[in-house]
């Protein structure tokens, strides 16, 4: 799937793509002669020049089509209704707690119920972004047929096909995707297929202005990196994405961006033989994504059994949040560096969200992290946002479902466990971690960072995880409250 970003990054992107060579205007009218009236162009992309692009796209990435790459044109409604109608939506009822309103509202990525006011939804983003998508379903590309007014319109719309034409392409090598086992991964999935697409994208930019696939590459991913996304999309007309939540700007943003600067980094250390080896080893986390070095390393995340919830609660949701979503959730309340260097080392994490009595909610996470430090730095992190927690409602008329600004953190060496709940809710449980942990093969397989990490650490930070901490947080009245809101859960969350 393709994003709109004429003004955003595709536009740098075609930008330092083309930028090797340039189309010459014309020959240079003489002084004094008058320009010559010439009838408007229309500017289409027909049947040869999608099989140009085709044909064009298989030759840059280097994977030849192993049956013919269907591309549909529709016009705005039905592109829009094909688009919506290929979305797997989870269905709920008026007033009932789907797993993902359930997550929204238990880590307080909701605003409050007055406060959502004009606030896009998920489905009018997408109608305003996507300006092509590739279905496996149909094993077809769909783009919209509109009228171009320029020649950079048209080049725009044969870098959208070349992007989808290349998700064609990889459903022609690569069919069987196995199924992720949280959100977290599936994200890393697409990273991997939306990445390799903008590679494709980019290789095929360079043939388009006779430059290497390597310098082209080169480029895009100095722009990219050299110019943060709120920069080259304020301004726009995307009054929509504007309006969502952060968490849903930063997801959708993460698999082009992230994922094209991980394949990028692949084909600079084997070219596309080895991205295409990506396919028998897909990226296993967000993590696994951010640090490329992690992913090469094959260090996996600490796996963690679903929470169980307490007497009289029943799990809404369960999932784990991976380093993205810890950052985004951090970024609410300090500032992006901070965010970004407490969750980078981020090691695997489980959460479960559950409903009780009256409908309120209780939420409980616990993290694993690379070293003490690591640990000590999320802790503390979590402590100084303790201000963005507030009390907060589904928004339903009748029956709402709430839940308090109390939230707790506690830290036992490299695990990290916090609590929110409503003042009444009762005392949170979870399972253990499964006996099948990662706890010592992830020493063995720790990623050279990871290494010299641990390497510089302190002996009294390598000592066994057996020295607990608590801070208390908005709505814990004192640290007896913290310990005993963490000491409720924290013997079942260990890991075994």
């Amino acid at each position: 799937m393709r994003r709109r970003g004429r003004h955003g990054l595709l536009a740098l992107w075609l930008a330092a793509g083309c930028s090797h060579g340039a189309t010459p205007a014309g020959p240079p009218r003489s002084p004094g002669e008058p320009a010559a009236s010439t009838p408007r162009r229309a500017f289409t992309l027909g049947d040869r020049a999608i099989e140009e692009v085709v044909r064009a796209v298989s030759a840059a990435r280097q994977l030849s089509p192993q049956r013919p790459v269907a591309v549909e044109r529709l016009d705005h409604a039905r592109f829009v209704e094909r688009l919506l109608g290929s979305r797997d939506e989870e269905p709920s009822s008026e007033g009932s707690l789907s797993s993902e309103a359930a997550f929204l509202l238990g880590f307080n990525f909701l605003p409050q119920p007055g406060q959502r006011g004009g606030l896009s939804t998920v489905d009018e983003v997408l109608k305003e972004q996507v300006v092509g998508f590739y279905s496996r379903a149909a094993d077809k590309v769909f783009i919209p047929d509109v009228a171009l007014a320029s020649e950079d319109d048209l080049l725009e719309q044969r870098a959208v096909l070349a992007h989808e034409v290349q998700h064609a392409l990889q459903a022609q090598h690569f069919p069987d995707m196995p199924e992720p086992k949280s959100s977290d991964e599936a994200i890393a999935q697409l990273a991997l297929i939306e990445g390799d697409a903008m590679v494709a994208m980019g290789a095929w930019l360079g043939a388009e202005a006779g430059a290497p696939v390597g310098r082209t590459l080169r480029r895009i991913v100095e722009v990219t990196r050299r110019i943060p996304l709120a920069s080259v999309t304020r301004g726009e007309a995307s009054t929509k994405l504007d309006k969502a939540l952060d968490l849903t700007k930063k997801r959708l943003e993460f698999p082009y961006r992230d994922g094209m600067l991980l394949v990028t980094d692949v084909y600079r250390a084997g070219g596309f033989p080895l991205v295409d080896r990506m396919y028998t080893r897909l990226p296993r986390s967000t993590e696994q994504v951010l640090h490329p070095e992690k992913y090469l390393a094959g260090e996996p995340p600490r796996p963690f059994a679903d929470p169980r919830p307490p007497p009289g609660y029943a799990l809404s949701a369960a999932d784990t949040l991976g380093e993205l979503d810890t950052r985004i959730l951090l970024e609410r309340c300090v500032a992006a560096e901070v965010a970004e260097r407490a969750a980078a080392g981020w090691a695997g994490d489980r959460f479960g969200v559950f409903a009780g009595p009256d409908r309120r909610l209780a939420t409980a996470w616990i993290s694993a992290w690379d070293t003490e430090k690591d640990a000590e730095e999320l802790e503390a992190t979590l402590g100084q946002s303790a201000a963005c927690w507030h009390e907060n409602a589904l928004g339903v008329e009748r029956g709402d479902y709430t839940i308090g600004a109390n939230i707790a953190v506690r830290r036992q060496g490299k695990l990290v466990r916090s609590c929110a709940a409503s003042p009444r809710a009762p005392k949170l449980r979870s399972r253990r971690t499964s006996s099948r942990s990662l706890g010592r093969s992830r020493s063995r397989r720790r990623s050279p960072i990871a290494r010299s990490r641990r390497a510089s650490a302190s002996p009294s930070r390598r000592r066994a995880d057996s020295k607990a901490t608590c801070t208390a947080t908005a709505g814990s009245t004192s640290s007896a409250a913290c310990r005993r809101a963490c000491s409720a859960t924290w013997a079942a969350t260990s890991s075994s």
